[in-house]
C-alpha cells in the first residue's frame, strides 16, 4: 500500500502537480496516504468528516461546486468513484469509473460549472 501511494505521488510530483489542500478521512490508511501525498505535492493534509465509504455525496457535490481552488480528496471505495460519477454524469447513469487502490482521478470544472475527467492514474501505470 505505502509503496503504491509513494509511486503515484512521485508520478504526480514529476508532472509538476501542486495541490495546496489534501482533505482526508479519519481512517488510518487515508491519514497515511494524505501525509505521503502532501509531502510530495507541497500541500497540507487536513482531516475532514464525510469521506468514509458511505459518505454524503450530495454534500460534497455542493461543497465542490462552491470551491475555486485545487484540492485532493483522499477517501475510500465506493464513495470516491461514486462522487466522481455524480460530478461527471450530471445524473447520467451510464458513467461508471474504476478507481484502484492508490489510484487518482483528476477532475476539472469549467466556467459553466461542468466537470470533466482530465486524467486517471494508478500505480504501476503512471
Amino acid at each position: 500500500g505505502r509503496e503504491q501511494v509513494e509511486q503515484t505521488a512521485a508520478f504526480l510530483a514529476d508532472l509538476g502537480e501542486m495541490v495546496p489542500e489534501i482533505l482526508h478521512s479519519e481512517k488510518k490508511r487515508a491519514v497515511q496516504t494524505a501525509r505521503i501525498v502532501a509531502a510530495r505535492l507541497k500541500g497540507t493534509a487536513v482531516q475532514v468528516k464525510g469521506l468514509a465509504p458511505d459518505g454524503p455525496i450530495d454534500r460534497w457535490i455542493c461543497q465542490l461546486q462552491q470551491r475555486d481552488t485545487d484540492l485532493m480528496l483522499v477517501g475510500h471505495l465506493p464513495f470516491l468513484p461514486a462522487l466522481a460519477e455524480a460530478l461527471l454524469g450530471h445524473g447520467n447513469k451510464d458513467i461508471s469509473l474504476s478507481l484502484p487502490v492508490s489510484g487518482v482521478l483528476v477532475l476539472e470544472r469549467d466556467d459553466a460549472g461542468d466537470w470533466s475527467l482530465v486524467g486517471s492514474f494508478r500505480p504501476g501505470f503512471c
